[in-house]
């Protein structure tokens, strides 16, 4: 999944973050990524690095099959986004697919 911030785990920052050890990604200024030591955040997102990556359990979104390739079709265009809640201690769980900023299933019935 591709955020809107640097990838902490990247090594852009010049500093190897241990792979699956689980650290709290402030994807907003002040960017930051580490192991969680109560830093002053908005949005803090709990997950991990994953070969070289940022994952927060929310890279999948599952679609019924028969709209599957309109719907990856407008996200590979850059017309999709998730919309993303917090819960508990930054766990992030997806609320729903927007294409063009309406919710997937209104996206679609405007194209019948």
């Amino acid at each position: 999944m591709k955020y809107d911030a640097p990838d902490p785990c990247s090594g852009a920052s010049g500093r190897a973050l241990p792979e699956g050890e689980a650290l709290h990604y402030c994807p907003a200024p002040p960017f930051f990524a580490q192991p969680y030591e109560g830093k002053s955040c908005a949005l803090p997102m709990v997950g991990w690095c994953e070969n070289g990556r940022f994952t927060a359990g929310i890279e999948r979104f599952y679609i019924p099959e028969e709209h599957a390739p309109a719907l990856d079709q407008a996200v590979r265009n850059h017309q999709g986004a998730l919309v993303v809640s917090f819960q508990g201690k930054g766990q992030a769980v997806v609320q729903d697919l927007r294409i063009e900023g309406q919710s997937w299933r209104t996206w679609l019935g405007g194209k019948k």
